[in-house]
């Protein structure tokens, strides 16, 4: 059911997913080949299954044809061995999730999240952190530093290299004591959003840490002239206190 995509069908393709109300930097990061996934078509309708490597995805259906369900679901998406274990499909129609139920997939993630988009303030803010801490940007000196002692895999997880990491993206790291403990990064950055990952040492949860690096991360959002993108659990309470706090406007809920 697959076929391959040339360089002019991945760019008119990322051309009209922008003109999509349901956005995600990590499937846009596939459509401009900067990150690894993978583009399924069955070279006969305009509908394209775009899966990233660390398993979010997402189906474009610019067709309604209705054998089409019936044929991905039933010859494809039961049988397919994905790049990923567990699916985390974006923005699920009704209709799609009863498919999915009814084929009894094993794999794929059917729970509700939030996208949110900050709010443009024009203006950073103040961070004031006691002389233990050091807050300070992701850079070539400290990539491996932190890829050793905080485990997120920063040159595989999202991002395919660490080339390709500081030629697309960026992070603000927060340091105790000469040891690297919390980090926000763009685990991808599309059409002017940075999609954010943020980890914390669990040993320096509930301290308010997560805060002051995100705080740092936004301000290098202004500089580079992007917009911040959080997109949660919608069940994930911490997570959403901390995007409220931050002044995110939820954009919308799906599944």
């Amino acid at each position: 059911m697959m076929q391959t995509l040339n360089t002019s069908q991945y760019s008119n393709l990322l051309t009209a997913y922008y003109l999509q109300d349901k956005q995600f930097p990590l499937i846009a990061s596939i459509l401009m080949q900067i990150q690894e996934g993978e583009v399924y078509w069955d070279g006969t309708t305009k509908n394209f299954f775009i899966v990233h490597k660390f398993g979010f995805c997402q189906l474009l259906e610019f067709e309604a044809i209705s054998s089409f369900k019936t044929n991905f679901t039933d010859t494809f998406l039961i049988k397919r061995q994905f790049p990923n274990n567990k699916l985390r499909w974006y923005d699920v129609d009704n209709e799609w999730k009863q498919h999915i139920i009814d084929a009894e997939h094993p794999n794929i993630a059917l729970v509700e999240r939030i996208q949110f988009k900050h709010r443009e303030t024009n203006q950073n803010n103040i961070i004031t952190v006691n002389n233990d801490y050091v807050l300070t940007q992701l850079d070539q000196h400290n990539f491996e530093e932190i890829n050793h002692h905080l485990p997120i895999d920063l040159d595989n997880r999202f991002w395919p290299s660490k080339q390709l990491f500081f030629q697309h993206g960026f992070g603000s790291v927060l340091y105790h004591r000469n040891k690297p403990i919390s980090i926000c990064y763009a685990c991808a950055i599309a059409n002017g959003y940075s999609e954010i990952d943020i980890f914390t040492d669990e040993n320096y949860r509930q301290q308010g840490i997560a805060s002051i690096v995100l705080t740092h991360f936004i301000n290098l959002c202004d500089r580079y002239n992007v917009k911040a993108n959080w997109d949660c659990y919608a069940n994930n309470f911490p997570s959403l206190n901390l995007a409220n706090k931050f002044l995110f406007t939820p954009h919308y809920r799906y599944c």
